[in-house]
């Protein structure tokens, strides 16, 4: 969904933020925001 590759996330996921390219940083952001603000309408109220 993101339109990067699965080792990019795996990257991000072990390296420091330094080390991964912005562009990636970037597209895997806007499509955690993305997926955050279609699904709070199903998170229960705390």
């Amino acid at each position: 969904m993101a339109g990067v590759e699965e080792n990019d996330i795996d990257r991000l996921l072990v390296n420091p933020p330094e080390k991964i390219e912005i562009e990636v940083k970037y597209k895997i952001a806007v499509t955690v925001m993305e997926l955050r603000f279609w699904l709070k309408d199903c998170e229960s109220p705390i």
